[in-house]
C-alpha cells in the first residue's frame, strides 16, 4: 500500500503542488513560477537569490522516514488578515515578518535598534 501511494505522489507531484498553492494562498503553480521570474528569483525583502538560499522542506516527513515531498526556497508571503498574497520571500524573512506580526512600526524600531549597535 505505501509503495503505491508513493508512486501516485510521484506521478501527481505537479497537481498536488498546484492544489496546495491554491488552497493555502489562492495562487496557481504557474502564478508562483511567474512571481519567481518577475522577482528575478530573489527574495522580495532581502534580495537574496534563491540559489544562495538553503532548501526548505515543508510538511511532515513520510512514515518511512524519507523527507516531505515539497521543497521550496521562496515562500508565499501573504496577509493573515485579508489573505492577500504579497510576494515571495525567503524563510528567514518570512519568520522575521511573522514574528513582528506584520507591524511595520515594530520592524522600523528593530532596524533602528540594530543600527544603534552596529559596532558589535
Amino acid at each position: 500500500m505505501a509503495e503505491s501511494k508513493r508512486r501516485w505522489e510521484e506521478r501527481n507531484r505537479h497537481t498536488r503542488r498546484d492544489s496546495d498553492l491554491k488552497r493555502r494562498y489562492g495562487v496557481t503553480a504557474a502564478t508562483y513560477d511567474q512571481m519567481r521570474e518577475d522577482q528575478g528569483f530573489r527574495c522580495a525583502l532581502c534580495r537574496t537569490h534563491e540559489d544562495d538560499l538553503p532548501l526548505l522542506t515543508t510538511g511532515r516527513p513520510r512514515r518511512d522516514g524519507s523527507p516531505a515531498v515539497n521543497t521550496v526556497k521562496l515562500v508565499v508571503d501573504h496577509c493573515h488578515t485579508s489573505g492577500v498574497t504579497r510576494s515571495l520571500i525567503c524563510h528567514r524573512c518570512n519568520v522575521l515578518v511573522g514574528h513582528a506580526e506584520n507591524n511595520a512600526d515594530l520592524l522600523a524600531l528593530a532596524a533602528e535598534y540594530v543600527r544603534q549597535w552596529e559596532c558589535c
